[in-house]
């Protein structure tokens, strides 16, 4: 896929991907790369979310849900961002008590102007050495 991160402020990340590595047999977006990607984004946010008080953490995606509203034509970006108000504070508490916590994620493909692909997303996010699995 060839997936790069274009920025990450601490609240919102970006990732991107060329469309010639990511294409199909119609010329556009595989459907499949940008599932990934939106999918990649919000696993990103969630794990650099997790820890940015400086301890490890990893992160899996429980739920999510796509629509895809155009076809893409040019270079898969996508942006994701926390989707609730509250939910960062509260994901540091229960990682701070040795908990799961999980992180309500939403990204977009293609812009705000013209989105190609939404997403919302649930992310489950521990701290290493914490959970079973």
């Amino acid at each position: 896929m060839q997936v790069r991160i274009v920025s990450f402020d601490g609240e919102r990340i970006v990732v991107a991907a060329p469309l010639d590595a990511n294409i199909n047999d119609k010329g556009t977006g595989f459907a499949g790369s940008l599932s990934t990607l939106v999918t990649l984004a919000g696993w990103s946010l969630a794990t650099l979310v997790g820890e940015a008080d400086g301890e490890r953490c990893e992160a899996a995606v429980f739920r999510s849900e796509l629509d895809f509203l155009r076809p893409v034509r040019e270079e898969l970006r996508a942006e994701a961002w926390v989707a609730e108000a509250g939910a960062v504070a509260g994901l540091r508490e229960r990682l701070a008590a040795g908990k799961r916590a999980k992180l309500p994620v939403a990204a977009r493909l293609g812009g705000d102007v013209d989105p190609a692909v939404e997403f919302r997303g649930h992310y489950a996010v521990w701290r290493v050495g914490t959970q079973p699995f």
